[in-house]
């Protein structure tokens, strides 16, 4: 079996780089299906070229399992057999791993597809992954040239004949797949899925709240079939976990839309809240961005990044930074009585509307418990969406 060396390497790194980027995404998928993450993801460029967003579609998951692990485990596999095929000069091996390498190269062409035709946002890894598989299928395709193997029909019928060991290998994918997912997901996240179906019932049976417009923070379609409303601190931990997971389902479905509004857990802007602290100036702040600024909602998701409270001057530093926003319009703006009593406003809605913590989320304006949880809010979007 004559092999190109040029070829080798091209496959094996190849390989590895699709591995490390359906890593990265694996583990994005984890933490933003779990709720363990804070902030988003690396390759959130834009709202055009988002992961999270992508993620968070009905798009990123076969059987429950990310794409991503799927295709993790198959370029894996298809790595192993074309190294045992390269070094101990096994055409049967390198068969295994073209047909394999091909198969991987067909999904990520349909995936593509499926984005181009069906979302508004791509991720960049995800295109980065498509491209190095690719080249994994053409270098495989150049060498393949040399290289005398059996006909793929006959390597079929001889998996579950001749070639059993081979066949391990392929059942590992969905095996380890399986495993590895369901480990990743914590004994908590699996208890909270189960009860997902009695959240969402729950959900339906409430009473249904009203909740005017008061300059709140608005993301998503005006048109919406789904309206997320929450109220939120950018001081609270399980704020911070959640502002990713509701941005990322927002961008991923369509006639989704978010509108947030301040419940500062600071006595000076919100009377139900005995102790004062720096929420209100992160409030003012964040207000103040998404009306002066084009930048409103990157600010606003940095706020939610940081790991301490922010006083006023580092609140008004965090916004010049991402914004041209002049000084004197800011401070302006924060001093004013309108920013807050606006804020105030949007506190005391979410007071009359029962908040009693934060996050507090509403869907078509009924409270949803475990909304900060991606499988709940899928839940609740099918029901929405099926009647």
């Amino acid at each position: 079996m004559k092999k190109s060396t040029l070829h080798t390497v091209l496959f094996s790194l190849s390989s590895l780089i699709a591995i490390g980027f359906l890593a990265y995404l694996t583990k994005q998928h984890i933490d933003l299906k779990t709720g363990r993450i804070i902030g988003g993801s690396l390759c959130n460029v834009s709202q055009t070229f988002n992961c999270d967003a992508v993620i968070a579609s009905s798009f990123s998951e076969i059987l429950g399992i990310p794409v991503s692990l799927w295709g993790m485990l198959s370029v894996l596999v298809a790595f192993i057999f074309y190294l045992i095929g390269t070094f101990f000069r096994s055409s049967l091996s390198y068969a295994y791993a073209k047909i394999l390498t091909y198969f991987n190269f067909a999904v990520c062409i349909v995936y593509g597809l499926l984005a181009i035709a069906f979302l508004k946002t791509y991720c960049p890894f995800c295109l980065a992954s498509y491209l190095f598989v690719g080249i994994c299928a053409l270098s495989i395709f150049l060498e393949s040239k040399n290289i005398k193997t059996p006909p793929i029909q006959e390597l079929i019928t001889d998996l579950f004949k001749d070639n059993k060991i081979y066949l391990t290998g392929f059942v590992l994918i969905p095996l380890s797949a399986l495993v590895l997912h369901r480990n990743s997901l914590g004994s908590a996240y699996l208890e909270m899925e189960k009860n997902a179906k009695f959240l969402v019932q729950s959900w339906q049976m409430a009473e249904s709240k009203t909740f005017p417009s008061l300059q709140e923070a608005v993301k998503g379609e005006d048109d919406a079939i789904m309206e997320i409303v929450e109220f939120a601190d950018f001081n609270c931990i399980h704020c911070k976990h959640a502002a990713p997971v509701l941005s990322a389902f927002v961008s991923g479905h369509p006639g989704v839309k978010l509108r947030f509004f301040h419940f500062p857990l600071d006595s000076r802007c919100n009377d139900a809240v005995s102790r004062a602290g720096v929420s209100c100036e992160m409030a003012k702040a964040t207000f103040c961005a998404h009306k002066l600024s084009d930048n409103g909602w990157a600010i606003h998701d940095k706020f939610f990044q940081q790991e301490r409270a922010l006083d006023r001057a580092n609140a008004i530093e965090l916004v010049k930074s991402m914004s041209d926003v002049s000084d004197a319009d800011l401070k302006e703006c924060m001093e004013s009585e309108e920013t807050m009593d606006t804020i105030r406003a949007q506190a005391q809605l979410g007071v009359d509307s029962g908040v009693q913590g934060t996050p507090s989320i509403f869907v078509n304006g009924k409270p949803l418990r475990g909304a900060q949880y991606l499988p709940v809010l899928k839940a609740a979007y099918k029901e929405i969406t099926s009647q």
